[in-house]
């Protein structure tokens, strides 16, 4: 989400509303960020685990992960373009989150 933040900050808002976020006087991108609060909140509290790692990825792993993600064409739909390197990235920031 953080990743998307700067293109979807709109969505983000009205997911954010979803949550029960009072948004008003907000800027879409501030509203944005309590959605991605809110939506770790959610994640916190039913037991998803904060990081790759937890969920027992493997730190040498994390280069095939990228390199299957972009050859998935499902990422041609992110609202954000991304390259081989930039999921790579996403992968290692997901991989230490805690």
């Amino acid at each position: 989400m953080r990743f998307n933040k700067e293109v979807a900050a709109a969505q983000y808002a009205k997911v954010a509303r979803c949550f029960g976020v009072n948004t008003s006087g907000m800027s879409d991108l501030e509203a944005a960020d309590k959605a991605i609060e809110a939506v770790i909140n959610l994640n916190d509290s039913i037991k998803i685990p904060g990081s790759l790692a937890d969920a027992g990825v493997k730190e040498e792993q994390l280069e095939m992960l990228a390199k299957k993600a972009f050859e998935d064409p499902c990422h041609g739909s992110n609202p954000r373009p991304c390259t081989e390197q930039d999921l790579l990235k996403l992968y290692k920031e997901a991989f230490a989150r805690k």
